[in-house]
């Protein structure tokens, strides 16, 4: 029999806490009414507690999965955490700032470079 694997909209919090610890959490529209999260009153006790349930089940979640992929896994949380989370830090800094590029020198490169460069520009 061949595994099954969930799609990403299947891993979703509000998926995996009612599944994992038998808790139904609020859904974000429920909350918000329809407004932006940074709209919510900070002091208002169902926005701390939607924050918070949110903050515990996250990290629940990660302690349940790390036991998991610990056991079965081992390698995987040197990835995570020396290649792919510092990387996803860098990258999201490169998209928000920007990236330099050395235009004069990439005009010098092979062709066959150009075209990959051409290609992602």
């Amino acid at each position: 029999m061949r595994p099954s694997f969930r799609t990403l909209a299947d891993s979703a919090l509000k998926t995996l806490v009612p599944e994992l610890f038998g808790v139904e959490l609020p859904s974000f529209e429920t909350m918000t009414a329809g407004r932006y999260f940074d709209e919510l009153d900070p002091q208002d006790s169902e926005t701390i507690r939607y924050a918070c349930a949110d903050s515990d089940y996250t990290l629940r979640l990660y302690y349940l999965f790390n036991q998991w992929f610990d056991r079965y896994l081992r390698k995987h949380r040197f990835i995570v955490e020396k290649l792919e989370s510092p990387a996803a830090v860098y990258v999201g800094l490169m998209k928000y700032n920007g990236l330099l590029v050395d235009e004069e020198r990439m005009r010098i490169l092979p062709v066959s470079m150009r075209s990959l460069w051409s290609a992602t520009a």
